[in-house]
């Protein structure tokens, strides 16, 4: 056998080169869409008269930019409240999550809303803000149980998104400093991870600086565009108002808006949804 026979024979040819999929850009909106509750804040108007307002308010920013991919993470969701909202959006959207009282129906839901024409949803699980994770509980001087809602979506492009939507706890500042320390540990940075969420908590908090000191990016201060309102956190009667609404990436935000919440006939929530457009 000749030389160069040889060398044709251990020559193997060069593997291809590992698929890549095309860079991704999609919207998040999110809202504390403020529980039904029969205990009305003064000028709150109950959930059947500010219902419309929260649906209408995620269909048409669904709307407004049909090429780019729609992703909703909802706070202070009741049960009754989620399946009204689903009816007013069409059975072309789907959910992810649960009750944070018994991991089913009762209590609060952090729901993740999206269309599976858009999405695949290849993972899901509930985590609770506390020492037991894995089922309702609450730690750390918690007033309530609280959970994070973590779902893994495959656009139809290939693209792997990691969301988790969350709502800190409003009494106690020890609970949502670890509840931050827990939003960290649950993600890998190498993935492509949005976070959003209520975290009762403005800049100023111990529980913000958590997140703004790591890899994670706020939309409000990192996105080259920002537009809309100021705060998200109004309350239902005039005063102060501050932000403590966010959506985190660790990737790279586009467009950052606060929007209103007000569609003329009263608030219908006394907080301003808040999107953001993110590129993975």
């Amino acid at each position: 056998m000749g030389l160069l026979t040889l060398l044709k024979k251990k020559r193997s040819p060069s593997p291809p080169p590992p698929r890549q999929t095309p860079p991704l850009e999609f919207r998040i909106y999110c809202h504390n869409i403020r529980q039904d509750t029969q205990n009305l804040q003064p000028n709150e108007q109950p959930w059947h008269k500010r219902r419309q307002g929260v649906s209408a308010s995620i269909f048409h920013n669904s709307q407004k930019h049909p090429q780019l991919p729609f992703i909703v993470g909802l706070q202070e969701v009741k049960h009754n409240q989620l399946h009204d909202i689903l009816f007013s959006l069409g059975s072309e959207w789907t959910y992810f999550g649960v009750g944070r009282d018994d991991g089913k129906t009762k209590g609060e839901f952090c729901p993740i809303l999206y269309k599976p024409s858009e999405w695949q949803l290849v993972k899901g699980e509930t985590l609770w803000l506390s020492t037991t994770p894995e089922k309702p509980s609450k730690s750390w001087d918690s007033a309530c149980a609280r959970i994070l809602t973590i779902v893994e979506l495959r656009h139809k492009s290939g693209n792997l998104v990691k969301i988790i939507n969350t709502h800190f706890d409003h009494k106690s500042s020890k609970a949502r400093l670890n509840s931050a320390k827990m939003v960290l540990k649950s993600i890998d940075p190498e993935e492509n991870v949005v976070v959003c969420g209520d975290l009762n908590s403005d800049r100023e908090g111990e529980s913000y600086n958590v997140l703004s000191s790591s890899f994670l990016k706020d939309s409000s201060i990192d996105s080259p565009i920002k537009q809309g309102f100021e705060t998200t956190n109004t309350g239902f009667t005039p005063g102060e108002e501050n932000s403590i609404d966010f959506i985190w990436t660790n990737r790279s935000f586009k467009y950052h808006e606060v929007l209103s919440h007000d569609v003329g006939q009263g608030l219908f929530s006394d907080h301003r949804p808040v999107l953001a457009v993110v590129s993975v």
